[in-house]
């Protein structure tokens, strides 16, 4: 089993560089800074072969989510480089991580092909909403085969789309759902 090892520093450039590349994304708060940061992650491992920070993610109710954003977050806004705006959209509240600085220069602290899954993500999730972005995290097979709580190991990156009858089967056997169980789940 692939074993990450986490990079604090890259995380935490990795949020201040999504949180600049989205400050015009009026959908762009904690959901969404979650699903972007597991997609940039599990892409890079999968064309990559090594995640961009190794950050352990979790599955939770709404997708998947690093076990470190927390704590990580609170060194960046701690430490000035980042604030936290608390943005009432009803029925909730969005936490939008706002860099206190400009961050032009984070794109070097990334390699050329970390940068380009990292653009490729926020390309791809740029109009969505929280909820199509935890809806779109439902369809990963990490997600799916990891129960609440549970650490989404960085091998399901590998796996083909869930959506693939075969993969499907595969799926349903291993959690012991069946196919209507499984719809159930996802729409939740």
């Amino acid at each position: 089993m692939f074993e990450p090892k986490f990079n604090p520093a890259k995380f935490r450039n990795l949020m201040l560089y999504l949180a600049h590349r989205c400050k015009d994304d009026r959908h762009f708060g904690a959901t969404k800074l979650n699903k972007m940061l597991y997609y940039c992650d599990f892409t890079a491992f999968a064309k990559l072969g090594e995640p961009i920070t190794g950050a352990e993610y979790q599955r939770l109710e709404q997708g998947p989510a690093p076990r470190e954003l927390v704590k990580e977050r609170r060194i960046l806004i701690d430490a000035g480089r980042a604030k936290l705006e608390l943005e009432s959209v009803v029925p909730h509240t969005l936490q939008r991580l706002s860099p206190a600085t400009d961050c032009g220069d984070l794109a070097d602290a990334f390699t050329e092909g970390e940068l380009e899954v990292i653009d490729d993500v926020v390309d791809e999730m740029r109009d969505m909403t929280a909820r199509d972005a935890s809806e779109k995290s439902h369809q990963e097979a990490g997600w799916i085969l990891a129960a609440n709580g549970e650490t989404i190991p960085y091998e399901t990156a590998w796996l083909a789309s869930p959506t693939d009858p075969e993969i499907m089967d595969i799926i349903y056997a291993l959690n012991e759902e069946s196919p209507s169980q499984y719809a159930e789940s996802i729409a939740r």
